[in-house]
């Protein structure tokens, strides 16, 4: 019988995390524990590089379901803004998507912010945490239980509803 761990806005907090999840029981061998992640699993904290090795491990074993959430969208606009060449922004360094580039990548902040990095570089190695996020939801349905991170856009039918969970994520 599978058993589900939620959590959401986990923000680069790997070790408490982990430290919650084995609090409440989750046993990382367990083949029926899954995790579902309501968005916002990374910015912030400084464990990004810890936190994608362990979700994208549970990904490759389907054992995890993810949801976006707003900072996977910060985190596109601020790649898409660097690979166009422009400054990055304000809110990406206060909501800390610079240090989980970087934290990443291994390239150093202050060489993101004064754009002392090849673009190329920066997407070769952001490729796992691409794949994980395209395989993200902007819902998920669980028997009569809805998992989202903060809404459902308004769309007028349930099947306009359905194909718009199926847009995947793209990178910048």
């Amino acid at each position: 019988m599978k058993t589900y761990f939620v959590s959401s806005d986990i923000h680069s907090f790997y070790y408490l995390f982990i430290d919650e999840l084995n609090k409440n029981g989750f046993d990382e061998n367990n083949k029926n524990h899954i995790i579902i992640i309501c968005g916002d699993p990374f910015d912030r904290g400084p464990e990004s590089e810890e936190l994608l090795e362990f979700l994208y491990h549970l990904q490759e074993q389907d054992r995890l379901i993810l949801i976006r959430g707003n900072h996977e969208d910060l985190m596109r606009d601020c790649l898409r803004d660097m690979k166009r060449g422009y400054r990055i922004e304000s809110h990406h360094i206060s909501n800390r998507t610079v240090d989980t580039i970087s934290q990443l990548t291994h390239i150093n902040k202050y060489d993101l912010l004064c754009g002392i990095y090849k673009y190329e570089e920066v997407e070769a190695k952001l490729n796992k945490y691409f794949d994980l996020i395209s395989h993200s939801y902007n819902y998920y349905e669980l028997g009569d239980y809805i998992f989202v991170h903060g809404w459902i856009p308004y769309i007028e039918s349930y099947e306009d509803l359905k194909k718009a969970n199926d847009i995947r994520w793209e990178a910048a």
